[in-house]
Formats: C-alpha cells, sequence, structure tokens
C-alpha cells in the first residue's frame, strides 16, 4: 500500500533523512519501519500492563502466603512448643496429608526473601 505526505516541515524531513542513514536505509525504508512500529505501539502497551499487572497480583499472592506460612509456623509452636525441630516435622506430616500439599524445601528458608515454596494440588 502506499502513503503520501504532503506539506513536511523540511527540517523533519533533513532529520528523517540523518536518522535513516545512520541506519544505513532510504528514506522510504526508513519511514515505512518507523510507521510498522507505530502501527502496533499500542498493542505493545497493553501487553506490557497485563505483565505489570500479573507481576503485582504474584507478588501479592507470595506476600499472602507468606503471611500465611508465618501464622501456620506461630500456630504450631503454640501447638506443639518453641522446639523449632518438632513444630516443622509437624507442620509437614500436617501438610502433607490429603488435599493440596505444600512442601518446604529447608527448614532455615523462613524468612521471606530467601523463602521457596512449592505448591503440588495433585
Amino acid at each position: 500500500m502506499e502513503i503520501k505526505v504532503r506539506n513536511v516541515c523540511p527540517v523533519a524531513v533533513s532529520k528523517v533523512d540523518r536518522l535513516a542513514k545512520e541506519k544505513g536505509l532510504s528514506r522510504q525504508a526508513f519511514l515505512k519501519e518507523q510507521i510498522e512500529t507505530l502501527s502496533i505501539m499500542e498493542e505493545v502497551k497493553k501487553q506490557e500492563q497485563a505483565i505489570d499487572d500479573l507481576y503485582d497480583r504474584t507478588i501479592d499472592t507470595i506476600q499472602r502466603c507468606s503471611d500465611a506460612m508465618t501464622n501456620m509456623d506461630r500456630t504450631f509452636n503454640k501447638l506443639f512448643g518453641e522446639d523449632e525441630e518438632v513444630s516443622y516435622r509437624m507442620s509437614l506430616t500436617l501438610l502433607q496429608q490429603k488435599g493440596p500439599r505444600i512442601y518446604i524445601p529447608h527448614q532455615q528458608q523462613r524468612n521471606v526473601s530467601h523463602f521457596s515454596l512449592v505448591f503440588d494440588c495433585t
């Protein structure tokens, strides 16, 4: 398809020519590339926003899981005493029964910044 643009400022044309030359393209090839890029920018912005939203929801979910694990840890400590090893083993035993299971790979990984969690809902 052909597009014609009239009455373009000579300064703008010079700048387009300079940018095209820097990229090793003709004016026509440079403008074609710019128009095609412009045509997809709205979709790219939508996708970026969707990724940002997913990131925010993921962070929120991780925080809620962390809060739940902290509450479980407090509850197990109240129920089984302050002995972390006993509390940890009892929590694993209870969590690995029927239903969704949560595996805590390492006892020392209680800090959120080092926390690793795998959900197995099979």
